[in-house]
């Protein structure tokens, strides 16, 4: 396309028809409207820099690049060569130029810029990997060295006549520094004989197989005589021949000391098991004998011999075989190692016995079961013992509790007694002592029937005992016709007798004296008993809604019999007493519950 342009006032004077071949638009018929055209298809980042060139009323040649936008929206490449026309005078008055479309040369330089971009990448990754690569080799070589120089193990190179190609230092705990091997064999730096013909031959050995072999030798140092496990691995030159051997040499006598301290062990072990004054016997899972020790044998009385064929199942009584079934599966679930149990084994003689086994189950390191010990105590004696004990216990049991029901009926027939001479009384001032006393004795004997009918002749469920012994007091004041209810909140609790007894008198006094003097002239009301634990503390309260005790009686400075054998009994139990006025009147003990031994 071949352009003029006036120079002052920039107007486009003629543009040749190319532009609409580049620019795929149509001129316009008025050439002052050009130069709107021209500019308005540029893109706008390219047109500062357009601008600044032609502002600059150029006086020489030039040259300037940019993108226009054709109406598809394709971006094409522009290049414009300019230069100065001059008049006769030699002004500059017109700027005529070319403009081309150089948007396939722009496209392959930039093609040309990303191969030569990524030419430049590869190289320099390449060159990177190459640097690595020597930076990783360098390093495990100088690992490798570090590695042999400062390895515990002796490590040696030879020729195939058996010279010293390389030692490293470790070498030199034998006694020599390493020079003195360098080109020699061991012949000629003064190894024994013995030992060079032992090494020579893994040496050959190894040269003509072409395989890895390993030797055992001992050697004397600064420490004494050490014991050596070498590994000697040919090695082949590009022919494929073997032109050395590299030899390893460790130093296994601390492994020759734990052998030997192993093998003392099983000695030290062997005399444990065989000298044990119990029976032991080491069996599979399936209980089959893998060994037994003489003390067995007698238990069961087997030989050894007769024994080892059989298992734990052939000398166990039939009915203990689920029980000891059981206690196996609970300890292989719960991974216990020790479990210990009592059950009768028959002897050859067909005599059943009774033992006491325990058994230790054995581990490998993987946590598998191996086998399992036994340690077997005949207890037969000690079973008969117990039998023995038992029947003389039952009887005692017996014994007691026929005192116990002595003792209640003794208690019933001075209770009868007391009754009977009562009846003959009729001032009832003189009446009140006989029936109070006769409760008093009731109590007691109530309690020794609650024990004659428990299971435990030594202690007695007192939540029971307070709800009969309260019902009787109700029975013995003939309230039944009145309304003086009975409410208890008692808790499940066991006493021993000698804390059972003071408790019990406690209780049918309290009671008592508010069946007495709570609800006078036939008023009605209610009597609670409660009675509370929280670990090793009681607390017993008799409550009532009825006139209250006077505020001059006390339980220490009172004329009441009752109230003083409450307080006494009180201090028996080593308890706290509390009396509440606000709401009739509520009288709380606390105290301590003995410990059994």
């Amino acid at each position: 396309m071949f352009w003029l342009v006036e120079q002052e006032t920039r107007e486009i004077l003629f543009i040749s028809s190319a532009f609409e071949t580049i620019w795929q638009r149509p001129r316009t018929s008025a050439m002052k409207d050009m130069a709107s055209l021209w500019q308005s298809t540029i893109l706008p980042e390219d047109w500062t820099h357009v601008e600044a060139i032609y502002a600059a009323l150029p006086k020489n040649n030039f040259e300037v690049t940019y993108r226009i936008r054709r109406p598809d929206g394709s971006i094409r490449w522009i290049r414009d060569r300019g230069f100065p026309v001059y008049n006769n005078q030699g002004e500059a008055y017109r700027i005529a130029g070319t403009g081309e479309d150089i948007t396939e040369q722009k496209q392959a330089e930039v093609l040309l810029q990303l191969m030569n971009q990524d030419l430049e990448r590869r190289v320099q990754e390449r060159t990177n990997e190459l640097e690595h690569s020597q930076y990783q080799l360098r390093q495990r070589e100088l690992e490798f060295r570090t590695l042999v120089e400062h390895s515990p193990d002796i490590i040696t190179r030879r020729d195939r006549s058996l010279r010293f190609l390389y030692v490293n230092p470790a070498i030199e705990k034998l006694g020599l520094p390493c020079s003195a091997y360098i080109g020699k064999t061991l012949e000629e730096i003064g190894v024994a004989s013995e030992e060079c013909r032992r090494c020579h031959t893994a040496a050959r050995q190894a040269m003509e197989s072409g395989k890895p072999q390993i030797s055992y030798s001992k050697a004397t140092s600064a420490t004494g005589v050490a014991y050596f496990q070498t590994l000697l691995v040919p090695e082949f030159d590009q022919a494929g021949s073997v032109s050395s051997v590299l030899t390893v040499m460790r130093d296994v006598s601390s492994l020759k000391q734990a052998e030997e301290a192993v093998r003392r062990n099983e000695e030290r072990f062997r005399r444990v098991f065989e000298d044990s004054p119990l029976g032991m016997g080491i069996a599979t899972m399936s209980g089959h004998f893998l060994m037994v020790n003489e003390r067995l044998c007698q238990i069961v009385g087997y030989s050894c011999a007769e024994l080892l064929p059989l298992t734990f199942w052939d000398i166990t009584h039939p009915e203990d075989y689920y029980k000891e079934f059981e206690i196996l599966q609970q300890a292989m679930q719960t991974d216990e190692k020790i479990m210990s149990l009592e059950k009768r084994f028959i002897r050859k003689d067909k005599q059943v016995i009774w033992v006491r086994i325990t058994v230790s189950l054995v581990h490998n390191e993987a946590g598998e079961l191996l086998h399992q010990i036994g340690m077997i105590e005949d207890i037969s004696d000690r079973k008969q013992a117990e039998v023995e004990l038992r029947a003389s216990l039952q009887d005692k049991e017996i014994l007691l509790k026929e005192i116990h029901h002595r003792v209640k009926n003794n208690l019933q027939t001075v209770s009868s007694l007391l009754n009977l001479q009562a009846s003959y009384i009729e001032d009832a001032e003189i009446l009140a002592p006989f029936t109070e006393s006769q409760n008093r004795v009731e109590a007691m004997a109530l309690l020794h029937e609650r024990l004659y009918q428990s299971d435990s002749l030594a202690k007695v469920n007192f939540s029971d005992y307070i709800r009969k012994l309260s019902l009787n007091l109700i029975q013995s004041y003939e309230f039944r016709d009145r309304s003086v209810g009975l409410e208890f909140d008692v808790a499940d609790i066991e006493m021993e007798i000698d804390t059972a007894i003071p408790c019990g008198l406690i209780v049918n006094e309290l009671v008592s004296n508010a069946l007495k003097h709570a609800f006078p002239q036939g008023r009605t009301g209610k009597i609670r008993v409660s009675l509370t634990h929280t670990d090793a503390r009681c607390i017993l309260s008799i409550a009532d809604n009825g006139i209250g005790i006077p505020e001059d009686v006390t339980f220490y400075n009172t004329d009441s019999l009752g109230l003083q054998l409450v307080s006494g009994f009180a201090n028996k139990l080593q308890g706290e007493v509390n009396l509440d006025r606000s709401e009739g009147s509520k009288v709380t003990i606390s105290f301590k519950i003995p410990q059994s031994p």
